[in-house]
């Protein structure tokens, strides 16, 4: 439950700042399915191993082909994991005004997402080796880290309530 929970933040989180490919995917592999299952492969690809010869070439309807170029253009255009997590370190920095090197913390962000997605139906790992092996360490990084990108909103809660206290007097 852990692991899934961890899964979903950092889905969640780099979500934010770009987009996640399943989401983009789903309704270009809906329409791609939808093509596929008008061709009747069946009738329509010959016997053994070659055409023969002197056979026309069996016409591919233009709507399977246009399907399956919008699947392949969204796939090579999204984000994939590695970039998703940079992207999200570099929007928290330009959030609070400043520009470091984000590549190390991003690059440390996606191998402990990695970990996390790895081990989410993990079954046969004993509790006590997550509880003190890497399973622990990569739960430490998400909690400090986590507490780093939530830190400008908690800084801020007590000016919030205190213009809250002078509104409501």
């Amino acid at each position: 439950m852990i692991a899934h929970a961890y899964r979903e933040i950092c889905s969640m989180l780099m979500g934010e700042y770009s987009s996640n490919s399943r989401e983009e995917l789903n309704a270009k592999l809906d329409a791609f399915a939808l093509e596929s299952g008008t061709l009747n492969l069946t009738s329509e690809l010959p016997t053994g191993s070659s055409p023969a010869p002197d056979a026309p070439p069996t016409a591919v309807p233009a709507s399977f082909v246009t399907a399956a170029a919008a699947l392949v253009r969204a796939h090579t255009t999204t984000d994939n994991a590695r970039s998703r997590s940079r992207a999200l370190f570099e929007g928290q920095a330009r959030r609070r005004g400043v520009q470091p090197d984000v590549g190390p913390t991003s690059e440390r962000w996606f191998r402990m997402q990695k970990f996390f997605a790895g081990h989410v139906h993990d079954r046969t790992t004993p509790d006590r080796e997550f509880l003190e092996g890497r399973f622990k360490q990569e739960a430490e990084f998400f909690e400090e880290t986590l507490s780093m990108l939530a830190e400008p909103a908690v800084s801020t809660l007590d000016v919030l309530d205190e213009i809250l206290e002078d509104a409501n007097t």
